[in-house]
């Protein structure tokens, strides 16, 4: 039996750590033994999960400094328990999905063999330019393979490391298609919109704030938003996201939600799932909402033109705030036999591209 390590700074309620561990589930069913080690506990909202699953999750228990010598100490600690771990367990192969993970894991890989699989999970083109993320990209010469979840990214890394062809494979992040029997009717009156995403600068909060009260009064009054995700970090970005609502009279149809467990049934009761990211690997939101059949607004961020079509859901012209005005009104102007068709079609999109068994195959072949 092999045995697979899955590698992450914490079990935080992120995207990637969504999929990591959804993934260390999926592989446990195949048979493979799996456990999860992580750096510190600075979250640990996915660590229940895992252990309801019987999967196990070593705390190096390591904490991070702005001090750049402490910072130096952390990564060495970082990199040697990672050694110690892989060899007392004897594992097989490392999983990991993020920048800092990617680069413990490779330089663990001098001083011990294993199998490593990098994941690249973001489409942010600064991290091809900054100092760190060319040496990042660099030492991922280690990996045996660099997975991207979507063909975006996977043209942003031949555009900039073209030497790594022969290591970079695309697998669609993998859904359950458990839709609903039905989905419930929208009420003409008021659509619901949700956002599933984590409140920083990347993911628009700003601008989609902005872009409502853009919209005409009785638009507005056509629209109710829940938004469900953590603000990660201490910016104030979140205050400001609350002083904007409150600043433009948005508060009695905006909400902002904590992260849940449980967001497929959140879903479930939306008419529509939004986001208005600037930019994004493939996302986990968009994807499970056209798993569950249903109407989808985004911009063009990703592989945009695969999930996205006329006939399932709106895309804005760009994550402006007027872009995302426009997307709004013209969703607003939607009847509910319109958006009931979509979401139909949407399901559809999301059984040709991300079948559990094939992806898991796919990620089976390189282990």
């Amino acid at each position: 039996m092999k045995k697979i390590l899955f590698y992450n700074m914490s079990l935080g309620s992120g995207g990637a750590e969504r999929q990591m561990c959804n993934l260390a589930i999926d592989l446990q069913e195949k048979n493979y033994e799996v456990s999860f080690s992580i750096v510190n506990e600075a979250s640990i909202f996915y660590k229940e999960y895992l252990l309801n699953h019987n999967i196990s999750v070593f705390n190096q228990n390591i904490c991070f400094s702005n001090n750049k010598a402490f910072l130096i100490i952390a990564y060495l600690k970082m990199i040697f328990s990672l050694v110690r771990y892989i060899r007392k367990k004897r594992i097989d192969t490392v999983i990991t999905f993020l920048p800092i993970p990617n680069f413990v894991a490779c330089i663990a890989s001098v001083f011990v063999k294993f199998n490593l699989i990098i994941g690249e999970r973001s489409a942010d083109i600064k991290q091809f330019r900054s100092g760190r993320g060319v040496l990042f990209a660099k030492l991922n010469k280690r990996a045996s393979y660099i997975v991207c979840n979507s063909e975006n990214a996977r043209n942003m890394w031949m555009e900039f490391y073209p030497e790594f062809a022969d290591k970079l494979v695309v697998i669609y992040n993998s859904i359950e298609l458990r839709k609903a029997k039905e989905n419930k009717y929208p009420n003409p009156q008021q659509y619901k919109l949700l956002v599933a995403a984590s409140i920083q600068d990347v993911k628009n909060p700003l601008a989609f704030i902005k872009a409502l009260s853009l919209l005409d009064k009785d638009e507005q009054s056509k629209l109710k938003i829940d938004w469900y995700g953590d603000h990660l970090f201490n910016d104030g970005l979140y205050e400001r996201c609350l002083s904007k609502l409150e600043e433009y009279s948005l508060s009695d149809f905006f909400e902002f939600h904590p992260a849940t467990t449980d967001i497929y049934s959140k879903m479930l009761d939306a008419d529509a799932v939004c986001l208005f990211s600037k930019y994004e690997g493939l996302p986990n939101a968009i994807c499970e909402a056209l798993s569950l059949g249903k109407c989808v607004i985004m911009t063009k961020v990703s592989d945009y033109k695969t999930l996205v079509t006329k006939d399932n859901g709106l895309l804005c012209d760009d994550p402006s705030a007027e872009g995302i005005r426009s997307a709004l009104s013209r969703f607003c102007k939607l009847t509910p036999d319109e958006i009931m068709a979509m979401g139909r079609r949407s399901e559809v999109i999301a059984s040709s591209l991300f079948s559990k068994n094939t992806n898991l195959n796919k990620w089976i072949s390189l282990i």
